[in-house]
């Protein structure tokens, strides 16, 4: 399996290299209407990259279908199929799976029918929506594609749709969007918190203010000062029950604030302060970098919940795919030495993970 995961993700790297160069970057231009990641191709050239992107489709639906079944998740689903996927469940399940398992005569077609919602909602998004399809490709590789695609495969198709609805955002087209969230609910409950970030700022950003957040978040949680350990010293009861019903506990667990998420803060603050050049040729920023934004405080602030953390911080990470990819952005001059950033960083966060995994599964 991990030969085969190796051979597709270097298949595909090397095929979409072409599109991460500066030329066709900075091509995308600056409004919304008409942005697109393949503006800087010709009419050939662009029908030549989506017929790639439907080989590149094509290509990881087997991967995705024919997962190990010791992967995590694999045998609940299996379980829950076997089920009937609908009341007798033990579970709090959205109805979504319910009615594919209704239509699914297998438990290899319920993957299947996955596989297709889910890869293919992030293949359609990173051609879309992307402003740099190559490094689009890393870090969808390197990181979703294995935790969302194969293992969470429910939120994997919310969050595709949600990859896809962000740039309503921007347009302002609140019903496109509000039905992506609706579908993505469906799919998924967690994704009925988008709901909300319609309503944030979709232009530009303080750099100042958002930046102290970012900075009293990095210090709440290195000084452990996080959501749980707050919550649980507030005497009234429906806080400490619901505050318990997620730890477990009252008592409270230091949290690990590493480098990578000192880091991942650093970056978030260099592109605010870099927003305008961003913003400039990438117009889908900004709401981008509020998601991108959320996941960091999600993973400071919410360190001793884990279930809300990796919820919420997952969740927000999968537009990591964007934020990352527009990180080097920040200069024309220095493009291609800043593309060397989250390559280095995801290969060093995610690429030993995703193998570890995969090697347990086996």
């Amino acid at each position: 399996m991990i030969e085969v995961y190796y051979a597709v993700m270097f298949a595909i790297l090397i095929f979409t290299l072409p599109l991460g160069s500066r030329r066709l970057v900075y091509a995308g231009g600056d409004n919304i209407w008409d942005y697109s990641p393949l503006n800087g191709l010709s009419d050939g050239g662009r029908k030549a990259a989506m017929t790639g992107g439907i080989l590149i489709f094509l290509t990881l639906l087997p991967v995705v279908i024919l997962r190990p079944e010791t992967l995590p998740d694999y045998r609940m689903y299996e379980e829950m199929y076997s089920m009937g996927g609908g009341d007798r469940i033990n579970r709090d399940v959205e109805a979504s799976f319910g009615v594919l398992t209704q239509f699914s005569p297998s438990f290899l077609m319920l993957l299947g029918i996955y596989a297709v919602l889910s890869v293919g909602t992030h293949v359609f998004a990173i051609f879309r929506n992307s402003p740099n399809i190559w490094l689009s490709f890393v870090i969808y590789l390197t990181y979703t594609f294995v935790l969302h695609d194969m293992i969470q495969m429910r939120a994997g198709v919310a969050l595709g749709v949600l990859l896809i609805a962000v740039r309503f955002i921007r347009e302002r087209r609140i019903i496109p969007y509000f039905l992506c969230v609706v579908i993505a609910g469906w799919f998924h409950n967690s994704a009925w918190v988008f709901l909300f970030f319609y309503f944030l700022p979709s232009r530009s950003l303080n750099r100042w203010i958002w930046s102290a957040v970012l900075i009293v978040g990095l210090v709440a949680g290195l000084m452990n000062a996080q959501f749980g350990y707050i919550a649980r010293t507030i005497p009234i009861g429906f806080v400490q029950s619901y505050v318990e019903s997620y730890m477990g506990n009252k008592t409270f667990v230091p949290s690990e604030i590493g480098v990578v998420r000192i880091v991942k803060v650093i970056l978030a603050i260099v592109m605010l302060f870099r927003q305008k050049e961003i913003v400039r040729h990438y117009p889908l920023a900004i709401p981008v970098l509020i998601f991108y934004m959320c996941s960091q405080l999600s993973y400071l602030l919410l360190s001793d919940i884990a279930v809300l953390q990796g919820r919420f911080g997952e969740m927000f990470a999968a537009f990591e795919v964007y934020s990352l990819a527009m990180f080097p952005m920040i200069s024309r001059k220095y493009y291609y030495a800043l593309c060397a950033v989250p390559v280095v960083f995801l290969v060093y966060q995610h690429v030993g993970e995703t193998v570890n995994l995969l090697t347990e599964a086996i």
